[in-house]
């Protein structure tokens, strides 16, 4: 009987752990609020998966390590990044996002 209960525990544990996949619950980015400022955001939401998360962006070289399935990067300048996140089991999810700025100023007349 004691064989029997420890071979079910184990078989749980495995299947959970295999089957403890992460799913993309949302990206959300945030513009450059300025011309030329890098004051842009992403926002991943990560649904399921296992934490720690490990999160690199590039270019930027950006890699941190979180614990929350909600992770922000800030201060980001106008252009492509790529993400990954990488949870403590292996599951893996990218994309890439745009970061976006108002248009440059132009002066339309001079006063003198």
């Amino acid at each position: 009987m004691k064989r029997f209960i420890l071979y079910l525990f184990f078989i749980f544990f495995n299947q959970s752990t295999i089957y403890s996949q992460c799913v993309l619950q949302g990206v959300q980015t945030g513009n450059a609020r300025c011309y030329g400022a890098c004051d842009g955001w992403l926002e991943i939401v990560v649904n399921g998966g296992t934490p720690p998360y490990s999160i690199s962006v590039s270019p930027g070289a950006i890699s941190l390590l979180s614990n929350s399935n909600i992770i922000l990067v800030d201060s980001l300048c106008t252009g492509q990044y790529n993400w990954e996140i990488i949870d403590s089991t292996g599951c893996q999810l990218i994309g890439v996002v745009t970061v976006n700025q108002p248009t440059r100023p132009t002066i339309l007349h001079f006063l003198t």
